[in-house]
């Protein structure tokens, strides 16, 4: 950094501290060396595409001699932070496109940062209002209100499919499925939820869950198969018996 005439010694042990904050995991010491974490090389490479300007160290160097300028009353500050804010900005605003196609209107989304951690949201802001979490474990925000404490209401997705949480949590436990009423549970009655799996595999919940714990890889019409017992399931526009050992079928042909 001296030789590149860029730094400073106050702080040099704020940018050692940041390279090696453990929450940041930039690098990682073996023995007298820094040596870059994979985190790194992707980082580097975003901000170079996006800030190359910034990245340079010549760009540094002449900030810090204006900012010294400043310091010395013969610079004004407002002009010096104009002239960088409004093309930084715009930097800003193209780095966070992405790839992503929005299916609700078919223009590319964004990806934001919020509390509830990244989500993409639609460029066509606001005449499409479509947001989604970038993976499950991401919640993100909605402008709807819990009903039990007034909070604000988050979108999830667990392992049944996507639901509204209360951001109070774990305060409030209040939570509400998204998914689609598709069947009837033949345990207790209740509506059964059509859902993904992990691997992407379609299977039908009992809305009841955790009291009812029924699951059926075809939806549950409600009823029993009444040669066996077992609970009938509709395929297609078939409706038969979900047992393999029976060939049961709603016309009660076999």
């Amino acid at each position: 950094m001296e030789e590149k005439g860029i730094g400073r010694p106050s702080t040099y042990a704020t940018i050692m501290a940041k390279l090696s904050d453990k929450k940041r995991e930039y690098v990682r010491k073996e023995k007298k060396y820094l040596v870059p974490n994979d985190i790194s090389y992707p980082l580097i490479d975003f901000l170079v595409k996006y800030f190359g300007g910034i990245m340079d160290v010549s760009f540094t160097a002449r900030m810090e001699t204006a900012l010294d300028a400043i310091g010395e009353g013969g610079k004004d500050w407002h002009k010096l932070i104009a002239d960088f804010y409004k093309p930084f900005e715009n930097q800003i605003k193209n780095s966070k496109m992405t790839d992503v196609i929005c299916d609700k209107c078919g223009a590319p989304m964004i990806i934001n940062s919020g509390k509830y951690g990244n989500y993409y949201a639609c460029s066509n802001y606001p005449a499409c209002k479509n947001i989604k979490p970038v993976n499950e474990k991401v919640a993100i925000p909605t402008d709807k209100v819990c009903p039990k404490c007034g909070a604000m209401l988050v979108e999830r997705e667990g392992k049944f499919g996507k639901f509204l949480a209360c951001s109070n949590y774990p305060k409030c436990k209040y939570t509400v499925s998204l998914t689609e009423d598709a069947g009837v549970c033949p345990d207790c009655g209740r509506p059964t939820k059509k859902m993904m799996s992990k691997s992407g595999k379609v299977f039908y919940g009992c809305s009841g869950y955790p009291e009812c714990k029924f699951m059926s890889w075809d939806e549950p019409t409600g009823k029993k198969c009444p040669k066996c017992g077992s609970f009938l399931v509709k395929v297609g526009k078939t409706v038969k018996c979900s047992s393999k050992k029976c060939d049961y079928t709603e016309d009660g042909k076999s």
